[in-house]
C-alpha cells in the first residue's frame, strides 16, 4: 500500500510515469471506488494522491505531484 500524499503509487522511491498513470486515474475517474476532482472522495486508493489531506485529488495535488515528478 502507498503512503499517504507520497505521489509514489507503486512505493519504489520516485514519483515517475507509472505514478502519474494512478494520480490522472485518481484525478480524473469516475467509476467504482475512485471518484476524481475536487470535492469528491477519492477513497483509500487514492490517499497516495491527496497531499493536501482534503479527501479530495484535485488540481492543487497535481501541483504538488509536478513537484515530485521525476524522469524515468
Amino acid at each position: 500500500m502507498p503512503e499517504d500524499a507520497s505521489g509514489d503509487y507503486d512505493s519504489d522511491g520516485a514519483a515517475a510515469l507509472f505514478d502519474l498513470y494512478f494520480f490522472d486515474d485518481c484525478l480524473t475517474k469516475d467509476g467504482p471506488g475512485i471518484f476524481g476532482g475536487p470535492g469528491h472522495d477519492a477513497g483509500p486508493g487514492c490517499r497516495f494522491a491527496d497531499f493536501d489531506a482534503d479527501r479530495d485529488v484535485d488540481l492543487l495535488d497535481f501541483a504538488e505531484f509536478q513537484n515530485l515528478f521525476t524522469s524515468p
